[in-house]
């Protein structure tokens, strides 16, 4: 593999947040609209939780903490060869208008790969309470870049745990809530 340049395996445990979103109707209908959804749950303002939220509406509020985060570990020159790779969201309960909520990012876990170096990077999501709402496994795929000072502490040995307790695929939704 001809390498842009190299990440450093130290960065697992890298960390930022956490980042203060308020959540309110407009920004979750504005979300499923930008979809194109057509349920009217999306947008019904005067049901008592008001509009339901899409069950991908948490990359909103994680995103800033994704681009500090990367910002944080990634040099400037390597962010363009980012790939999203994986994606695994759990759902502990939906985020409602009203809420707000605080998202913390966190280096979970970095390997080499044919292609580039691998970054797994979790977002977790609590509310005002602490009451978790979300939890994110969210990997990148750097391409063409090289995995420097690799170290036997296991940080490269095996993947971070998935979000949910027994979970296998690499990428998907789940949720807590009851149907």
């Amino acid at each position: 593999m001809a390498t842009r340049g190299t990440l450093d395996a130290t960065m697992v445990g890298a960390h930022v947040g956490a980042i203060t979103h308020a959540i309110d109707a407009r920004w979750l209908m504005a979300y499923a609209a930008g979809l194109g959804e057509t349920d009217q749950r999306y947008y019904d303002t005067l049901s008592a939780g008001g509009p339901l939220a899409h069950p991908l509406f948490a990359v909103c509020y994680e995103w800033p903490a994704a681009v500090a985060l990367r910002d944080k570990t990634v040099p400037a020159d390597l962010q363009p060869q980012g790939v999203h790779a994986t994606h695994y969201l759990v759902i502990h309960r939906s985020p409602r208008a009203g809420d707000t909520l605080h998202t913390t990012a966190r280096v979970m876990y970095v390997a080499p790969r044919r292609s580039g170096t691998l970054v797994v990077s979790r977002f977790e999501t609590v509310d005002a309470h602490g009451d978790r709402v979300s939890t994110t496994d969210y990997g990148s795929v750097y391409r063409d870049v090289a995995l420097a000072d690799v170290v036997d502490d296991h940080r490269h040995a095996k993947a971070a745990a998935p979000a949910a307790a027994g979970a296998s695929r690499a990428s998907g939704v789940s949720s807590e809530e009851a149907p």
